[in-house]
């Protein structure tokens, strides 16, 4: 018998791993065109990974782990910055050119996905879009391989949390009155309205005083969730003194607290938790302490390696990933986040 490559049989341990993204085994004679036959291992696989914002903190741990199993399997990166439509698909020909099997992209704008898979095909290129479902002409998604977030148990999650806190502090009973809850919505973005929803109706479930429950876009359509668009709020109900605070990101219920801090709300009066969990490390160690409570950790392990990995083992070995994969995160505070943090590779 002839003995695998130590290369092939790493990369089988790390798709088992992962959960079942695919079988390796060699693909039946009339398989689709993308579960095509395995590259040639003498071959170095190399994909892209195309990121819109590529400086910030989630973006940037996301891409050391996809660095992490290109080191580990035997694989090369080509990291590119996708601001725009036309920086995408001049990223997809650039791809095409430098031979590689496929490409990961993260981008918010989802209405790219039409013209960002055809482009693809075209040039032959598989692809695997993280976080945020691509969608076709239709509106619909558009059918590759997709690993995200479990929105609807995340949002869920953030009010739940909020309204045991505002229960344990006395808020709901001895203060119904002054207490409200500012909701931050971002509906550009489907994964934060599907959050904002899933948040909403658990606060209906918990018998949360309707009339006391802001969802709050954006001021305008530039501007993002958050200090703006609290101000707003709380030049609206000057007569709220205690504030829960719920978005679909960190970034924007930390902006809302800063603007409750500015108007001169004390941070014992405002209860924040929100969602991504790696802005929230570094509020965790502000002091003194903000009104930040509590977020749900995405695995950015999973959008970053898990992906990088699944596309390597699709173009070098023909096995095509699941169509979804959903990750729910972790809920973390000021008690656990180093724990946790350490745990999950961020620290």
């Amino acid at each position: 018998m002839k003995l695998l490559p130590p290369i092939l049989l790493l990369a089988t341990a790390v798709l088992a791993a992962l959960g079942g993204c695919g079988d390796a085994a060699a693909p039946r004679p009339d398989a689709p065109r993308d579960a095509a036959p395995a590259a040639d291992v003498g071959d170095v696989v190399r994909i892209g990974f195309l990121v819109q914002q590529p400086d910030t903190a989630w973006a940037q741990l996301q891409q050391k782990f996809a660095d992490q199993a290109a080191d580990d399997l035997g694989f090369e990166i080509i990291h590119l910055p996708i601001p725009d439509r036309d920086a995408a698909l001049a990223a997809i020909d650039r791809l095409a050119e430098e031979g590689a099997g496929g490409f990961v992209v993260s981008t918010p704008d989802t209405g790219l996905g039409y013209e960002l898979v055809e482009r693809a095909r075209a040039a032959d290129l598989k692809v695997l879009s993280v976080e945020h479902s691509l969608v076709g002409a239709n509106g619909l998604p558009h059918g590759v391989p997709h690993i995200g977030f479990d929105d609807a148990k995340i949002g869920t999650t953030t009010a739940v949390v909020l309204d045991a806190a505002m229960r344990a502090r006395g808020w709901r009973s001895a203060h119904p009155d002054t207490t409200a809850v500012c909701v931050l919505t971002d509906d550009r973005s489907g994964s934060a309205h599907a959050r904002t929803r899933a948040a909403l109706a658990a606060l209906d479930a918990a018998r949360f005083p309707a009339d006391r429950v802001h969802p709050t876009p954006p001021p305008g359509p530039g501007d993002e969730p958050g200090a703006d668009a609290a101000a707003v709020l709380l030049r609206q109900h000057p007569g709220i003194r205690r504030w829960g605070v719920l978005g679909p990101s960190d970034r924007a219920v930390i902006g809302a607290l800063r603007a409750f801090e500015a108007a001169g709300l004390p941070a014992d009066a405002a209860i924040g938790v929100g969602v991504s969990g790696v802005s929230a490390l570094d509020e965790f160690r502000r002091e003194p302490a903000s009104g930040f409570h509590a977020s749900v950790l995405l695995s950015v392990r999973a959008h970053g390696y898990d992906a990088a990995a699944a596309l390597y083992h699709w173009v070098a070995q023909g096995a095509k990933p699941p169509a979804e994969t959903l990750t729910p995160g972790r809920l973390i505070d000021r008690r656990n986040f180093k724990r946790v943090a350490r745990e999950a590779g961020m620290e």
